[in-house]
C-alpha cells in the first residue's frame, strides 16, 4: 500500500454530530513529583454504586488530593445507575463515553425528537449524542451495529427515562478520548473505553472503534468488537514476530498498524503513550507496559478495579492497581430486560 492510498482511520472517518470526541484533562490535577495528588482510574461500573463507594474507601480516596477517573460504561446492567451518576458528579469525575452511555444517550435523544414525543414548551432540545442523523442509513460494520442497536433497546430507554437533565448533559459531556498529556512513569497517558487504534491520530480515531473494540483484524487494520481475533494491545509473540518485515514496511510508510504495545516499541521513549481501558471483561485485568485493562467483570460477580496513579507509587512502578469484590447483579438485569420485554444486552 502506498501511503498515498490512505489506511484506517485518516480517510474514512465520518463526520460525527454533537459528540465530544477528544478533551485534554485540567493539567493542574495531574499528579507531580514530590506531591500526594492521585489520579484514581476505574473500570466499568455498571451502575454498582455500592462497589464504586467500596473502592473509593479501599484506595482511602482524598477529596482534596486526588481525582476519579471512570473509563465509561459507568450506567446499565447494575442496580443504581442514576446514583452512580450523581456520585460521579458530586465528586466532580472525569469520564469517557462507553459503549453503554452511548447507547442510553442515543436512546433518550430518540425518546425526546420531534415526531417520536411532544416536548413542553419552553423544554430545551435534547443533546443529540449519537452519530447517526435521523433518516440516514446505519453505519457499514455490522458487528458495532448489531451491538448498538439490536439488544436492550427497551432497558436503554427505561434508563434513559430514569435519568435527569442534568444527568443526561453530565453523560454528553464525556469525551470519547479523554487525554491526559504526561505522567510521570507512563509517558503520554490517554483513558478510553475500549480501544485505540495504533499510528492513527486521536482526533482521526473512528469512535465507534474507541467505544467497542475488542480485537483487531491483522490484515485490514480495521477494530472489531468481537471477541475472536488478536486483542489490539497485544504485546510481541510467536505470531507476530513472522510479521516483521510487514510492520518495518508499515513504519516506514508510517501507517497504523496492528498491536499497541509493539508499536510503542518502535517509537523514540518520549513519544510513547500508555491506554488505559475498560471494556473488556472477558479477559479481565490486563496490565501491559503501555496499556492497562480495568474491566475486571464487576456486574457480573466479580471485581471493580481501580488503576492509582501518583502518591506514594514509585516513578518506576508508574501506578498500582486496587480491587473490591461485587455482587453479581445478572438475575437483576435479566428480570429487567424480561420485565420490560426486550432482549439482554451484551
Amino acid at each position: 500500500m502506498e501511503p498515498s492510498q490512505g489506511s484506517f482511520g485518516t480517510n474514512m472517518r465520518p463526520t460525527f454530530r454533537d459528540m465530544i470526541q477528544l478533551k485534554t484533562i485540567d493539567q493542574a490535577l495531574i499528579p507531580k513529583k514530590g506531591d500526594n495528588a492521585r489520579l484514581i482510574i476505574v473500570g466499568d461500573v455498571h451502575g454498582c454504586r455500592e462497589e464504586l463507594v467500596a473502592l473509593l474507601a479501599e484506595v482511602a480516596y482524598n477529596a482534596h488530593l486526588d481525582h476519579l477517573i471512570l473509563v465509561g460504561d459507568m450506567i446499565s446492567k447494575g442496580p443504581d445507575s442514576p446514583a452512580v451518576v450523581d456520585l460521579a458528579m458530586s465528586m466532580r469525575a472525569s469520564c469517557v463515553r462507553g459503549n453503554h452511555e452511548d447507547r442510553v444517550l442515543l436512546a433518550y435523544r430518540d425518546l425526546n425528537s420531534p415526531g417520536l414525543t411532544a416536548r413542553s414548551p419552553g423544554k430545551p432540545a435534547p443533546p443529540s449524542p449519537g452519530p447517526f442523523d435521523a433518516g440516514k442509513p446505519a453505519p457499514p460494520n455490522k458487528e458495532w451495529d448489531e451491538e448498538r442497536f439490536a439488544h436492550g433497546d427497551a432497558v436503554d430507554r427505561e434508563l434513559a427515562r430514569s435519568l435527569s437533565q442534568e444527568q443526561i448533559d453530565y453523560l454528553a459531556a464525556c469525551p470519547v478520548i479523554l487525554k491526559l498529556g504526561y505522567v510521570r512513569g507512563m509517558g503520554e497517558l490517554q483513558v478510553v473505553h475500549a480501544g485505540l487504534v495504533p499510528g492513527v491520530e486521536l482526533e482521526k480515531q473512528d469512535p465507534m472503534g474507541v467505544m467497542y473494540m475488542r480485537t483487531m483484524d491483522l490484515e485490514t487494520l480495521v477494530p472489531s468488537s468481537s471477541s475472536d481475533g488478536t486483542p489490539w494491545n497485544k504485546g510481541l509473540d510467536a505470531k507476530i514476530r513472522k510479521m516483521e518485515s510487514r510492520i518495518l514496511v508499515l513504519i516506514r510508510f508510517s501507517l497504523p498498524f496492528q498491536l499497541w504495545n509493539r508499536y510503542q516499541t518502535y517509537l523514540p521513549g518520549k513519544n510513547r503513550s500508555t491506554v488505559v481501558y475498560g471494556h473488556d471483561s472477558r479477559r479481565g485485568l490486563q496490565l501491559t507496559p503501555y496499556t492497562k485493562g480495568l474491566d475486571t467483570g464487576c456486574v457480573k460477580g466479580g471485581r471493580l478495579t481501580a488503576l492509582v496513579i501518583g502518591g506514594d507509587t514509585s516513578e518506576e512502578r508508574g501506578s498500582v492497581t486496587y480491587s473490591v469484590e461485587c455482587k453479581d447483579y445478572r438475575s437483576l438485569a435479566a428480570q429487567q430486560t424480561e420485565k420490560l420485554g426486550g432482549m439482554g444486552q451484551s
